[in-house]
């Protein structure tokens, strides 16, 4: 027998579907938000709130669990997007001329940089 959590707690769980159905809006902005929630940290994140609803099929869970471990998943979800975006900045090219003078990368590595949510892992062309 489930516990009764009213209908704010059904609206609450229609929003966390609604992670993923979100149409409308930019098209490379749902296709980053796509790209996000398809990485393993958005896998995760999907994973944590699923196993969440049940938890109150079973009665009320503990809040305190929840409150940590949210940002954890916020944060590692952050770093994934950071990560990829600054991917985007690399240039992938076989030549390339700064100031006159032409460079060819030599080698590709993986960078870590800091960034507001914390370190983040980069593929770098250098």
């Amino acid at each position: 027998m489930g516990f009764d959590k009213g209908p704010l707690a059904e609206e609450s769980q229609d929003s966390t579907k609604n992670l993923t159905n979100s149409k409308g809006g930019d098209p490379r902005a749902r296709e980053q938000r796509e790209e996000a929630l398809q990485s393993p940290a958005g896998q995760r994140l999907r994973e944590f709130l699923r196993v969440r609803r049940q938890a109150w099929q079973q009665g009320v869970p503990e809040f305190e669990q929840f409150e940590r471990e949210w940002p954890e998943h916020l944060m590692n979800l952050e770093r994934e997007c950071l990560a990829q975006e600054l991917a985007r900045y690399d240039v992938a090219a076989e030549h390339i001329a700064v100031a006159g003078v032409s460079y060819q990368p030599v080698l590709r590595s993986t960078a870590t940089d800091l960034s507001s949510a914390g370190p983040v892992q980069v593929d770098r062309h250098r």
